[in-house]
């Protein structure tokens, strides 16, 4: 029975730390993620054009997604590929 209640209290947990993670990703964050995960190569410009913001909006973006550790970049800005953490 002690089993059974603190599997439920995990799975509470576990959903609501979850739901917090995804509130926190604004729209433009989620579209930017897809993005790279279609083609982890993408650029800032390629991204501007794609997602409809400027150059700046999606660097102000990718910071704050690499602040939460939810994108990272390998490699040099010419050169290097996006990854996105599991």
């Amino acid at each position: 029975m002690t089993e059974t209640i603190f599997a439920l209290k995990m799975a509470q947990t576990e959903k609501v730390v979850t739901e917090k993670v995804t509130a926190k990703v604004t729209e433009n964050q989620k579209r930017i993620l897809e993005e790279v995960r279609k083609n982890k190569s993408v650029t800032t410009n390629e991204l501007s054009v794609i997602i409809g913001i400027s150059v700046r909006k999606i660097k102000e973006n990718i910071k704050k997604l690499k602040d939460k550790d939810l994108l990272g970049r390998v490699g040099p800005d010419k050169g290097g590929h996006w990854e996105i953490p599991e």
